[in-house]
This record gives structure tokens, sequence and C-alpha cells, in this order.
């Protein structure tokens, strides 16, 4: 990977922030973004929607007006506009399920950490975490997950697996096999191993046939009966990856692709009452969201 060193004057640099024109409510997650990037007030930066039939040399005659030194780029357009330029100027990727490879940024799953500490916090009893995945898109993750496990004293127990038939025998398997006072399932963000149109009812229907703990990182998981998730707060979000294109830009090493650190929690009281968790009124104020809505 390139290192750039450059002047301490270079907070006062223009940054480009490239992402795609989309509309409501999709569009607010970038404004949030953009408004956490901004918010650091490290770095100057303008803002490029683009469009799908965007030109490359729109791209670059904004990058030649703003004179930006750097990119932020977000969502899979942004992504798919900062790789034509072929490493011209540093760039953060950040909004996406994959950083592509060889590129650094911060995905959009959430830190395995933070999840299990909220795991053990919500369901202390359980001991054994099953994670079904595609090694071509979370195996970082389930490297994170493992270290993680092993701090908080959890057995992870990884599935790889390659297509959708394999996700559907694995999680058969491990639904036959787990123990509801002692085992869960994490989803993570996966498009095989967590299928919203064949895994994800399969799994709620037994989950709940089986009082079974069952936890991801997509909130609308949890308005389908899903115990517990975390995942981005995108104004911090925002903040993190202006830290790291500062980081980037100082020389200071940084990881290729970090998990999402600043989160938030939704949480079914529906689930959880059913499981045979009762939160406090104290409690349920510290969730960001709660389902079904009050």
């Amino acid at each position: 990977m390139l290192i750039f060193f450059i002047s301490p004057a270079w907070a006062e640099e223009n940054v480009t922030i490239l992402y795609p024109d989309v509309s409501a409510p999709y569009d607010a997650i970038f404004d949030k973004i953009i408004a956490g990037i901004d918010s650091q007030q490290t770095l100057q930066i303008h803002p490029l929607s683009l469009k799908k039939e965007d030109s490359e040399s729109r791209l670059k005659d904004h990058l030649i007006k703003t004179n930006s030194k750097a990119i932020i780029a977000l969502g899979k357009r942004g992504t798919i506009a900062a790789e034509t330029l072929q490493n011209q100027l540093p760039t953060i990727y950040g909004a996406l399920l994959y950083i592509p490879e060889g590129k650094t940024g911060i995905s959009l799953s959430a830190d395995p950490q933070q999840q299990f500490d909220k795991l053990k916090a919500i369901a202390p009893k359980i001991t054994t975490i099953s994670v079904v995945f595609s090694p071509s898109v979370n195996t970082w993750l389930i490297s994170l997950a493992e270290l993680a496990a092993e701090q908080y004293g959890l057995t992870l127990k990884p599935y790889p697996v390659e297509n959708l038939r394999e996700a559907v025998i694995q999680y058969r398997d491990i639904l036959q096999t787990s123990n509801n006072q002692t085992d869960a399932i994490w989803l993570p963000l996966d498009p095989i191993s967590a299928n919203e149109k064949v895994v994800l009812p399969m799994l709620l229907q037994e989950s709940w046939n089986r009082d079974l703990v069952i936890f991801s990182s997509k909130p609308t998981d949890v308005q389908r009966g899903v115990l517990f998730s975390m995942y981005a707060d995108n104004f911090g979000m925002g903040q993190d990856l202006a830290h790291l294109l500062v980081k980037q830009l100082t020389g200071e090493m940084v990881p290729p692709v970090s998990p999402v650190t600043t989160l938030l929690t939704a949480v079914n009281l529906r689930t959880a009452a059913h499981l045979g968790f009762n939160f406090t009124s104290q409690q349920q104020r510290r969730f960001d969201l709660t389902f079904p809505s009050r």
C-alpha cells in the first residue's frame, strides 16, 4: 500500500466525498455519514453525488475544480467511481458490506467485540455462538470474532458455506443440535448466510419454536423477530472515516478493513419476553430502537 507523506498543513487540503444519488429514505444515510465527516473540522470536504450515468470526466473535473488531494468513497457507486482513478489519490472506502481487496476502509459489519459484549449483557447464560458465513466476504470478520469470543469466554463455531443450499443445510444441523439455554446464532451481514427471503424466515420460525437466541447486524431483522441487532451509527461512522483518512495521510499504519465501532442497538421486546428476558424501563431507555414500536 502506498504511504503518502504530506506537510503539517495537510488539514487545509480538500477532500472529495463520492456518494450515490439515491432517493429517500436512503439519502438520509449518506447525509448523516457526510455530516459526521464534516463534524471533525479537519478536512475541507467537497461532496459529489453520483448518478448511474455519470461520466468519468465529471469526476475528474470536480477533483480539479476543488483541488482535492484525497477521496472518501461511499457505497458501491462511490467505490466504482473512485476505482476509475486507479489509485491516483489516497482513498478511504465506507458504507460497504465488503471493502475491495487491497483497499482501506470501514465495512458496514458491526464490531464483533461490541456485539458479544451486548450478548453477555442481554443473555448472560449464552456460552456458544454459531455463525454461518461466506468466506469470500466475511473471513476477516470471523477472525476478529474468534479473538472477541476468547476475550468473553465464549465458544465460537464458524461454518463456511459457498451457496444458499449449503447455508440452509448447515442451519438445519445447528438448529437440531443447539441447546436453547446456552447457544445462540449470530447473523452477520452476509449475502448468503443472512438471506432475507429463505434463511431469515426459517430461522425466525424455528428459533421462536425452540426458544433460541438470534442476534444480527441489521435493525430490520429485529423488526421481524430477531432478539437484538447492533448496527452502524451513520454519523459516528462518518467521524471514523475522517479519522481513518487523517491517519492514512499522516503516514500511520492503518488496517485494510475495519468493522463499524460506533454502533446503535435495536431490541425486539416481544421476542425478549418470549425468551424470558424482561427489561426495566431504565434498561429499555438504553436501547436506540425497540420493536414492536411503542
